[in-house]
């Protein structure tokens, strides 16, 4: 599941929230051992998946610990690499996490 992060601040009547389940069986290929939530910044990661949707390859997605983090990698036929590396919160900075 993606789900946007609500800073403490905001107030929840004036803020779009945004939740997104994905199952396994979407992605090609599908390892995680272990249940994670992670908090990243979903402008970022619509900006990547407008360029993977543009350059049409696939994207693999790695993560570990919140706090660590993402890296969204796209390979193009061999004649390029595409690395994104976003930031990721911490488990003490997402009380407010939306689910």
């Amino acid at each position: 599941m993606l789900s946007n992060y609500v800073e403490e601040e905001s107030q929840y009547g004036k803020v779009l929230q945004t939740e997104m389940r994905l199952a396994s069986s979407e992605f090609p290929c599908y390892n995680v051992s272990v249940d994670r939530e992670v908090t990243f910044c979903l402008k970022e990661l619509r900006a990547v998946l407008q360029f993977q949707d543009a350059v049409a390859q696939p994207l693999h997605l790695y993560f570990d610990d919140p706090g660590r983090p993402v890296i969204m990698a796209i390979e193009g036929d061999g004649l390029y690499e595409c690395d994104f590396v976003l930031a990721t919160l911490t488990d003490q900075n997402t009380s407010q996490y939306s689910k």
